[in-house]
C-alpha cells in the first residue's frame, strides 16, 4: 500500500511537472524578456545619443551656405509665383526629370497644392536671375543652385553657393565699397565669422536654410557684387575672427554714438557680456567711462569728444515727437516718459511710460526704439541734414520735454554692439590695417583660419 502511494505521488509530480514546468519556464523567459526589452530599448537610446554625440563632433562643412531668399520685401519669405532664368543655358531638375532650358528662357512657377512638399532645383554654369523680385540695385542674380519648395500657400527659395561667393554680394549690401580695401577686408572677416556661426545655429533649421538675405542674419545680394567686393573676400579667404579658439558672433553696426554698447545691456541677457562684445570708447584713449545716468549721458552728447564716428552725420541726431503719436494703450493719458535704466554706455535698457490710467514699462534697446518710432517725422542730423528712421536710430537718447511734444536728444545708429562701419573707415583713413581695426573693436579676439577652428 506505501510503495502503491509513493508511485502515485511520483505520478503527480511527474504531470504537475510537464503541465506548470513550461509555464514556469514561460514566466522565467518573460521576465527574462522584459529585461531585454528594457535593454534593448535603452540600447538605442544610449546608441543614439552616442551617435548624436559623434554627429556633433564631426566637422561642419563650411565651404558651402544656405541662405532663404526673402520675396519683395527683405525678411518676408513666402513667394507667391517664382520666375528664374539665365544668360547660359541651366537646367530644372523636378523628383521625376531634369530638362535643359534654353539661354534666357523664362521658367515660371505657379503654386500647386498637389505639390506641396516637392522641390524643384535650378542650376547652371551661369548666375540664375530671378525675375519675380527686386533689389535695390533691380533684378537680383545668384551664384550656386536656387531650390524652390512648395510649402503650404506658397513658395519658399533656398541659395546654395560657396561661402567665399556668399561674401560678394554680403560686403557691399552691408559696407559702400567707397570705403576702401581695408574697411572692405574688416567687413569681410566679420561677415565670414557671423555667416559661420549662424550655419552652426538652429534660427533657420526649419527652412533648411543656415541664414536669411536680411537684417535678421545680415543683408545679402541687395546692391550687387563687384571687383571691390570679391578682392576683399579673396584677400581674407577663410580668416574667421575668434576667441579662446572658438568663432565669435562679429555683430556690427552703422555709426557709435562715440561709445559701444554691452552685449547684455542690449539684448538683456544675464550674466556679463563676453570681453569682445564689452562697450568702449571710441578713440585710443582707452578711457573708462560710466554713462549710466541722465546727468552723465547728457554731459557726453552735448559735448564735442573727438572719436571716429564724430565726423559722420549720425553721431548726433534730434527728433521731436508729439506724444499724441505716442501709443497710450493700458496708461490712459501720458503724464510722463522716463528712461529709468541705461547701460554703462548710456544706451537705454529700461523706459517707463506714467499716464492717467496706469504705468507700462518697455524693456529692451529694439523695443524702445520701435515704441519711439519716428517714422514720417524727420530726424535732424549733426550736419544739419535731414534723416529717417522706421525706429529711433539708436538706444542711446534723453529725453527733453516741450508741451506736448518730446524732443529726443541722441547719437549713434544701430544698435551699438560690436563693430561700428563707419568707425572702421576712419580708422582705415588713419593708416590702421584691418587686423588692428578688428583687435580695436572686439577686445582679445584672433583672426583664424576656419580649418584652425574645427
Amino acid at each position: 500500500m506505501g510503495e502503491k502511494i509513493i508511485i502515485l505521488l511520483l505520478f503527480f509530480c511527474m504531470v504537475a511537472g510537464i503541465v506548470s514546468g513550461p509555464y514556469l519556464w514561460n514566466f522565467s523567459n518573460g521576465q527574462s524578456d522584459i529585461t531585454q526589452k528594457q535593454k534593448k530599448k535603452e540600447a538605442p537610446e544610449e546608441s543614439t545619443a552616442n551617435t548624436t554625440e559623434k554627429e556633433e563632433q564631426v566637422p561642419i562643412d563650411y565651404s558651402t551656405i544656405r541662405v532663404l531668399i526673402s520675396n519683395r520685401t527683405l525678411g518676408k519669405y513666402n513667394h507667391d509665383v517664382v520666375k528664374i532664368t539665365s544668360d547660359q543655358d541651366y537646367f530644372v531638375k523636378t523628383e521625376k526629370k531634369t530638362v535643359k532650358k534654353k539661354a534666357k528662357a523664362v521658367t515660371t512657377l505657379k503654386y500647386d497644392k498637389k505639390k506641396k512638399g516637392q522641390t524643384v532645383t535650378f542650376s547652371g554654369t551661369d548666375k540664375l536671375r530671378i525675375l519675380s523680385i527686386k533689389r535695390a540695385y533691380g533684378t537680383p542674380a545668384y551664384r550656386g543652385t536656387l531650390e524652390v519648395k512648395y510649402e503650404n500657400g506658397c513658395f519658399h527659395v533656398i541659395n546654395q553657393l560657396l561661402l567665399e561667393e556668399y561674401l560678394y554680394a554680403v560686403i557691399p549690401s552691408e559696407m559702400p565699397v567707397s570705403y576702401g580695401s581695408e574697411a572692405l577686408k574688416v567687413q569681410a572677416i566679420c561677415a565670414r565669422s557671423f555667416a559661420v556661426k549662424q550655419k552652426k545655429g538652429k534660427k533657420f533649421k526649419s527652412y533648411g536654410a543656415d541664414m536669411d538675405d536680411s537684417v535678421a542674419s545680415q543683408v545679402y545680394n541687395n546692391t550687387k557684387e563687384c571687383e571691390e567686393s570679391i578682392r576683399a573676400s579673396v584677400d581674407t579667404a577663410g580668416k574667421v575672427l575668434t576667441y579662446d579658439g572658438e568663432i565669435v558672433s562679429a555683430y556690427f553696426f552703422s555709426t557709435s554714438w562715440g561709445h559701444t554698447a554691452d552685449s547684455h545691456d542690449v539684448w538683456l541677457q544675464k550674466g556679463k557680456s563676453p570681453v569682445y562684445l564689452t562697450g568702449k570708447i571710441q578713440n585710443d584713449t582707452d578711457q573708462n567711462m560710466d554713462l549710466s545716468s541722465d546727468d552723465e549721458i547728457k554731459k557726453f552728447l552735448n559735448s564735442d569728444a573727438e572719436t571716429f564716428d564724430s565726423s559722420f552725420p549720425w553721431y548726433r541726431w534730434s527728433v521731436t515727437i508729439p506724444v499724441s503719436r505716442l501709443s497710450a494703450a493700458s496708461v490712459g493719458s501720458i503724464r510722463d516718459i522716463r528712461v529709468t535704466k541705461r547701460g554703462k554706455s548710456g544706451v537705454a535698457k529700461e523706459l517707463r511710460i506714467t499716464g492717467s490710467g496706469g504705468v507700462r514699462v518697455i524693456q529692451g534697446e529694439y523695443n524702445i526704439r520701435a515704441y519711439l518710432s519716428p517714422k514720417g517725422i524727420s530726424i535732424k542730423r549733426k550736419d544739419g541734414s535731414n534723416g529717417s528712421a522706421d525706429i529711433l536710430p539708436s538706444g542711446c537718447f534723453y529725453i527733453e520735454e516741450k508741451g506736448k511734444r518730446l524732443i529726443f536728444h541722441g547719437g549713434g545708429y544701430g544698435h551699438g554692439v560690436g563693430m561700428s562701419q563707419n568707425g572702421v573707415k576712419k580708422q582705415a583713413e588713419n593708416g590702421k590695417r584691418y587686423s588692428e581695426i578688428l583687435q580695436f573693436y572686439y577686445t582679445g579676439t584672433k583672426i583664424k583660419d576656419i580649418s584652425e577652428c574645427e
